[in-house]
């Protein structure tokens, strides 16, 4: 291995990790959105 700077060490990390943070959790939000499940109106108090 290669030895590498710890600054250059801690802000790859810190890219990452904002990345999981981030832009991950806002990707499997949008393409894996489940809508209701099980009920094709909406359901309302006055539909009662």
């Amino acid at each position: 291995m290669f030895k590498m700077n710890k600054k250059i060490i801690g802000i790859i990390n810190i890219i990452f990790g904002s990345y999981l943070l981030i832009g991950n959790t806002l990707m499997s939000i949008l393409f894996n959105y489940a809508g209701p499940i099980g009920f094709d109106v909406p359901i309302s108090p006055a539909d009662y």
